[in-house]
């Protein structure tokens, strides 16, 4: 058996500091008196959180302990019945402290050297008085600091039995802690920020689990399209109407507002490399949320993950995702197909110009076709407007089945990677379902 196993007999609050800054943010710090010392990798694992194998190819998400004293003060400000607040344990220490005395074992069995003149080699080699192999000795011995010879240790029947048993004749205090030493475990706990609008009452339905939903940001960025046109001298006619005379020789670029909208994933236990790949340059075939961020059809596009690895106090390992969108919020006229655009309540827009969300797969430009050449009801094809967009990978570009430049979430294909009865069951590929739900199962 490992040492540090023993069981938590004590548990006493002893101190509690909240800071709460100016920016909304802050931090509680709390301080526990826990005996034995050798138990706190219990209490260390309770506090942080960490990942649990289901053992059917599935996991589940320990949360860390989040503080409920600003809890219970938070729903009473805000009049909600939730029961979880926004603190929560991110950094532990622990210090053994001694009833009658701070100390450990009887000897740690370094001997100095009596000849302080006496250099030590950085290479590592000990010198001749045994200094650095007598200092390593000394930093490589385990203490669980309970006055005993060697670190504590329990049999599977006392584990099950939820208490050493310090009646058989090897329960000597040479290895078991009667709790001759405690620790003070001081616990920080800071604000996590969760994404407004998102359904967190675990009771009700379409539950989305608050640490999918963390710290939501908006980043925006201006995106330039040329006009493929010159300018015009602009002026009043002799009838005094604004007309337009001659041509000047430059161009102009039009400014387009883009919203970068990031989130982040907390303690996720495997990456879904297969529904990221699946889904990223992907829109969103329809209407779709992410708590109170409502997305035309077509106007969000999920972009390239980034994932950070993590650990649990007990060892392990599991990933934090970041994940990235970019979101179009374009009111304008544009050229609507009925293979393209749907209308009020799913139904397919008519062929022509309409004025509406533009998604992605539009574009600024005039087709390179002749003048006065027109196209479904009159509409010139030399007019600058938000076309339609796409490729046909056949020969010429021609031959083949043409589609757009960015498919949509509907159009990967799941099915072929993601079986309905694989671990976790099937996933619903909505570009605001798959990314924020996934990754609890293997091979996702």
């Amino acid at each position: 058996m490992q040492p540090l196993t023993s069981y938590v007999t004590t548990v006493e609050n002893v101190d509690r500091i909240d800071h709460r800054d100016g920016e909304g943010g802050g931090s509680i710090i709390r301080t526990m008196y826990i005996e034995p010392y050798s138990s706190y990798p219990w209490v260390i694992n309770a506090l942080k959180g960490t990942i649990k194998n289901n053992g059917d190819g599935t996991y589940s998400r320990v949360k860390p302990h989040y503080d409920p004293l600003s809890a219970i003060v938070q729903n009473a400000e805000s009049g909600s019945a939730k029961t979880q607040g926004f603190f929560y344990c991110t950094d532990t220490k622990v210090i053994p402290f001694a009833k009658e005395a701070v100390r450990g074992s009887k000897s740690s069995g370094f001997i100095p050297s009596k000849d302080l003149s006496v250099s030590i080699d950085p290479s590592g080699v000990p010198d001749g008085n045994n200094q650095l192999a007598n200092l390593f000795a000394a930093f490589n011995n385990v203490d669980d600091f309970d006055m005993a010879a060697n670190p504590d240790t329990l049999t599977t029947a006392e584990i099950r039995k939820g208490a050493p048993d310090y009646s058989k004749a090897n329960g000597s205090a040479a290895f078991i802690s009667e709790g001759n030493c405690g620790a003070f475990v001081t616990a920080t706990y800071t604000p996590i920020l969760f994404m407004p609008g998102i359904q967190s009452d675990p009771a009700k339905p379409n539950y989305q689990d608050p640490f999918d939903y963390v710290d939501p940001q908006w980043q925006p960025e201006t995106k330039l399209t040329q006009m493929g046109q010159d300018l015009q001298f602009f002026a009043i006619n002799f009838a005094h109407v604004q007309d337009v005379y001659g041509g000047v020789k430059d161009t102009q670029t039009i400014p387009e507002l883009i919203w970068n909208f990031s989130i982040r994933r907390l303690m996720v236990p495997q990456i879904p490399m297969i529904t990221l790949s699946l889904l990223a340059n992907k829109v969103n075939k329809t209407t779709q949320s992410i708590g109170n961020l409502k997305c035309p059809a077509g106007c969000l596009k999920m972009g390239t993950p980034e994932t950070i690895v993590r650990r649990a106090p007990d060892g392990t390992m599991f990933f934090d995702l970041l994940l990235r969108f970019q979101i179009r919020m374009l009111w304008e006229e544009y050229y609507a197909l009925n293979d393209v655009d749907s209308g009020p309540g799913g139904a397919p827009k008519p062929n022509g110009m309409t004025r509406g969300w533009v998604d992605w797969n539009h574009q600024l430009g005039i087709l390179t076709t002749p003048n006065n050449v027109s196209l479904f009801g009159g509409i010139r094809l030399d007019q600058l407007t938000y076309w339609p967009i796409g490729w046909t990978p056949g020969l010429f570009q021609f031959f083949g089945e043409s589609r757009l430049m960015f498919l949509r979430d509907s159009d990967a294909a799941a099915s072929d990677v993601l079986p309905a009865n694989g671990p976790g069951g099937a996933v619903n590929m909505d570009l605001t379902k798959a990314p924020f739900s996934t990754g609890f199962a293997l091979n996702q």
